[in-house]
């Protein structure tokens, strides 16, 4: 009923058709929701914008500055190994000079104190417990002329024909400096040769070879490593590695570390290395073609930076969380006067019209929607008691005085004992007519609790009665039915187009001299469905036309029934709906007759009037 008067209302102010027009399907969702998810939405951008773009460009500068520190770091080590490298050669170089030494090669003849007077001579260059004696771990020489061989040191190489060895073949290729062999894995030393020859007339007479421990080079180094590099080679010309923080690797090649060859920052999946010439400054420097190389961790380079990015994380995350906690607080100051209007509203869509809302808000919106709902409903409420009911009474005694002007029950019973007497003298027309007479006296008999029939109950009705026609005017007139089946389980008011055919046949076909018919068609458009029932009689004379037309026209006459079927559709659909008509005299009549489209299983009042 409330449903009723509030669609009522919105129709006579927005106007029929067009309201029901406007019901289109769209996409909702509530405002709670909507303010969650632009919230997030924009604190998901500023997050975005403030913290993880610049987190990425501040990890390439980080690691930019990174590389260059550590070029210029490498640089600066560099030199100092280059320095260890020269200091060690002069050191080799002044033991080769030494007189008691150049004496013990001048002999021809094997001497007895070679092993003493060479001991003494070295320990003067590398003296015992220093440094330069820790890492000199072997001093050998080989005397050529003599076949003599004295040792220094605790790994003696012991070689039985020295000047067919490695060691001299690498020596002659390099006469006047100490050069670097290889990595000894046997004895984990760096081993070392020098020619030693007469100055006078360059003739060879000794070699010297020298076993060097692997932690000088790494000394050399760590002298100016202020970074705590994990990862460090030093390789020779061959590509070689002499020295490394990482045992494995020694006397591996550079190529196992599968870096490009170039010179230079390189930056790989795991990190950045870096790899630079021994010296760039000294080209007299006799070890320029060794490498030394780098690797830096990535996680190790940017765990700092880390460190830092995640307090800056924590410290977003607490700013987003107290940020999501007032967005909530807030939706909820917003939408919860909302919320309450949807449920007052939903009370009185179930007719409980004693609802009041808070009119005083910190929300002046709210205030003045409460004030209006409130006096929305005392007024539907005043409505729906004073004039509203009233007038549905009214209209419905008057709907059931007009369905029962005539009684049926006498005529019904004795039509049904006129059919069995013809049918026992053998009429059978007069019995077929008796039974489709029979047939609509009891539908309107037991269908007076109904004020709707389906297309299909209404069009057997008029089949019957369109036999009773035949019968009368022996198929002088014909009655066509032009119905789509998908119809025929749609709703209508019930009864409402015999009527109509019954008019067209007695006052513009009946008179007409020769055949007629009528056209009953019905079909659909959108939500209504529109009925056209049209004849080709005799029409009706513009005064008679204009008295129909007149919704205060008399009662009376042939016309009752047509006036009583425009108040029947707009009593249960509005005035939006109902028939017109048309006629030309000597040409026919056409009625067009509009009601809502209803399907079987809807036809209850409450989804009726929703309809409006």
């Amino acid at each position: 009923m409330v449903q009723y008067i509030l669609i009522y209302l919105k129709k006579d102010l927005i106007g029929g058709r067009g309201f029901m027009n406007q019901k289109k399907f769209r996409v909702t969702f509530r405002i709670r929701f909507f303010l969650l998810a632009f919230s997030f939405l924009f604190l998901l951008i500023i997050s975005v914008l403030l913290f993880i773009i610049p987190y990425a460009l501040y990890t390439q500068l980080y690691i930019s500055q990174a590389e260059y520190y550590c070029n210029n770091f490498l640089a600066q080590a560099n030199v100092g190994v280059e320095s260890a490298l020269e200091e060690f050669n002069l050191k080799i170089q002044e033991v080769m000079d030494d007189e008691d030494i150049l004496t013990m090669l001048a002999h021809k003849e094997p001497q007895s104190d070679c092993q003493y007077q060479y001991q003494t001579a070295v320990a003067k260059y590398f003296q015992p417990k220093t440094l330069d004696e820790y890492y000199l771990q072997e001093l050998d020489l080989y005397i050529k002329d003599t076949g003599e061989s004295v040792y220094y040191g605790t790994k003696p190489t012991t070689l039985s024909d020295p000047f067919n060895s490695i060691y001299y073949e690498r020596a002659l290729a390099y006469p006047t400096r100490v050069n670097w062999l290889r990595y000894n894995p046997e004895n984990d030393c760096l081993e070392l040769s020098a020619l030693v020859y007469n100055k006078e007339n360059y003739q060879v007479t000794g070699l010297m070879i020298v076993r060097l421990s692997t932690d000088f080079l790494m000394y050399s180094f760590n002298v100016y490593n202020t970074l705590d590099i994990d990862r460090l080679y030093i390789a020779d010309q061959n590509e070689q590695i002499l020295c490394t923080t990482e045992s494995g690797f020694l006397g591996c090649s550079l190529k196992d570390l599968e870096l490009e060859p170039d010179i230079g920052v390189q930056r790989t999946d795991t990190g950045i290395a870096i790899l630079r010439p021994l010296s760039r400054i000294n080209t007299n420097f006799p070890y320029g073609e060794w490498k030394s190389v780098i690797l830096l961790d990535r996680q190790t380079l940017l765990k700092p930076f880390h460190q830092i990015a995640w307090v800056f994380y924590g410290i977003a995350l607490c700013l987003l969380g107290i940020s999501i906690f007032l967005i909530l607080r807030f939706s909820s100051f917003i939408t919860k006067p909302i919320t309450a209007l949807v449920s007052a509203m939903k009370e009185v869509e179930k007719e409980q019209l004693d609802i009041t809302l808070p009119e005083t808000s910190p929300l002046r919106e709210m205030s003045e929607i409460n004030q209006g709902f409130n006096k929305m409903v005392s007024r539907l409420d005043m409505l729906i008691n004073s004039v509203y009911k009233s007038r549905l009474a009214r209209q419905e005694a008057q709907l059931k005085s007009l369905q029962s002007q005539i009684n049926p029950h006498f005529l019904f019973n004795t039509l049904q004992l006129i059919s069995w007497k013809a049918y026992e003298y053998e009429a059978t027309p007069v019995c077929d007519m008796l039974g489709s007479l029979s047939y609509m006296l009891e539908t309107d008999l037991y269908s007076d609790d109904k004020n709707t029939f389906t297309l299909a109950e209404e069009v057997e009705y008029i089949r019957q009665y369109s036999k009773i026609i035949r019968c009368k005017y022996n198929d002088k007139i014909r009655i066509i039915l032009d119905i789509p089946e998908e119809l025929l389980d749609c709703r209508i008011p019930k009864l409402i187009l015999q009527p109509f055919l019954e008019n067209s046949i007695t006052h513009g076909l009946a008179p007409k001299p020769s055949p007629g018919q009528v056209c009953l068609s019905v079909r659909r458009e959108g939500l209504d469905i529109n009925i056209t029932i049209q004849d080709d009689g005799s029409g009706i004379r513009s005064g008679i036309l204009q008295t129909i037309k007149q919704p205060s026209a008399s009662q009376g006459g042939h016309h009752i029934a047509l006036n009583n079927i425009q108040d029947r559709i707009h009593l249960l659909y509005g005035n939006a709906y109902g028939f017109t008509i048309e006629s030309q005299l000597n040409e026919g009549t056409t009625i067009y007759l509009k009601i809502p489209y209803i399907k079987e299983g809807n036809e209850d009042d409450k989804n009726i009037t929703g309809r409006r």
